[in-house]
């Protein structure tokens, strides 16, 4: 693949871009080091980050009036409640919104019973690669001209490594 030369790269080879310019992602990140790592990556690729550390903050923004596209959950948090409860509330709330869940479990361990129901989602394995990340955003978000025309904003949601 080639590289522009206008493109400032981030983290493993992601070039700066603005596939995601107009979209909000909110950040639900009980460990600090995950937040700016997640939040770095999806700043490079186009997208207004609203980091929060307690999924009760995620909830209360859910409940309000922004407008969301994706949210990216840890299955397990530092919380009574988990990436899973966040995203079933979500959904309850914004029946059409996808989701991304980091886990630092093995596949096996999180029963694909855990996310039935549950619709648009993508799992990931932490540490997630950071091509890896805006690969399954990319093919849950639609890029920015269609989001813009469509009034669409994402928000992501992660919990700490294992």
């Amino acid at each position: 693949m080639m590289k522009s030369s206008n493109a400032p790269e981030g983290p493993e080879g992601i070039a700066e871009h603005s596939v995601f310019e107009g979209h909000v992602a909110l950040l639900l990140e009980d460990s600090r080091y995950v937040s700016r790592v997640v939040e770095r990556i999806l700043r490079l690729v186009g997208f207004e980050v609203i980091t929060v550390a307690q999924p009760e903050q995620a909830l209360q923004i859910l409940d309000g009036p922004q407008e969301i596209s994706l949210l990216v959950l840890d299955y397990v948090l530092q919380s009574p409640l988990s990436g899973l409860d966040v995203a079933v509330r979500a959904q309850e709330r914004r029946a059409q919104t996808p989701i991304v869940f980091l886990t630092g479990y093995r596949e096996d361990f999180l029963s694909k019973q855990t996310v039935l129901g549950l619709a648009h989602i993508k799992l990931l394995m932490k540490p997630v690669r950071a091509p890896v990340l805006v690969a399954a955003i990319k093919a849950l978000v639609p890029p920015a001209s269609d989001a813009l025309t469509q009034g669409a904003h994402v928000a992501v949601a992660s919990s700490s490594y294992r």
